[in-house]
């Protein structure tokens, strides 16, 4: 059948197609095909799109935060972002207050 051949140049061209963008590929060619031929010859031909690897997650315990004993011993630096009835968007760097603050 011709959609072997084409098959193989489509899987060699490009390793990360699935089978159903091949299919799409395969109707603009011309050639009329069942999706489900289309999945199995593309199983057969031994074509398969890459995985993404999985998230890297930390591994052990955190250690606990330190007891503030005075204020001004921890700081932070924060971003605020937030958007106008304009429509345009503005973004404000804060120092938020960790330690409760004393007069």
């Amino acid at each position: 059948m011709a959609s072997c051949g084409l098959f193989a140049r489509v899987g060699a061209a490009a390793s990360a197609v699935s089978y159903r963008r091949l299919h799409i590929l395969l109707r603009r060619d011309g050639i009329t095909i069942n999706r489900k031929k289309t999945q199995r010859r593309y199983r057969e031909g031994g074509l398969t799109v890459r995985r993404r690897k999985g998230r890297k997650r930390a591994v052990g315990a955190r250690a606990p935060a330190p007891v503030l004993a005075l204020p001004n011993q921890r700081w932070s630096l924060d971003f605020v972002h937030d958007q106008l009835a304009t429509r345009r968007r503005h973004r404000i760097f804060e120092e938020p207050q960790k330690a409760p603050y004393k007069t």
